[in-house]
């Protein structure tokens, strides 16, 4: 799926898919890297978004927004980003996903 440039507005069409596999992947293919040249509160604002899931792809996307937030800032993000969402749960994903940063960045499956 080609989506827009914005990564927040593809988080959005990502959300709207029913089966939640797929939604999973949609989020994998988010363009993280657009935001490369961004503070770390718009980093926080995208990975806030992962609120508007449910279920497993919720947890799926603080997890894969936590890992890729801390590869594109050399993992400064799981230090000065993660501690910044508002739920326990959405801190501890975000951490467990930065935790991964140095996996292999396997985006659909």
């Amino acid at each position: 799926m080609i989506g827009p440039p914005d990564p927040a507005a593809q988080l959005l069409i990502c959300a709207g898919m029913s089966k939640p596999s797929d939604a999973e992947s949609c989020v994998r293919g988010t363009k993280v890297q657009n935001l490369l040249e961004y503070p770390t509160s718009a980093h926080v604002d995208l990975i806030s978004r992962c609120a508007v899931f449910t279920g497993a792809p919720r947890a799926a996307c603080f997890r894969w927004l936590g890992k890729t937030l801390a590869v594109l800032t050399d993992g400064k993000f799981a230090r000065t980003g993660c501690p910044r969402l508002a739920s326990a749960r959405a801190r501890e994903l975000c951490r467990a996903g930065a935790r991964r940063m140095n996996d292999a960045l396997v985006t659909f499956s």
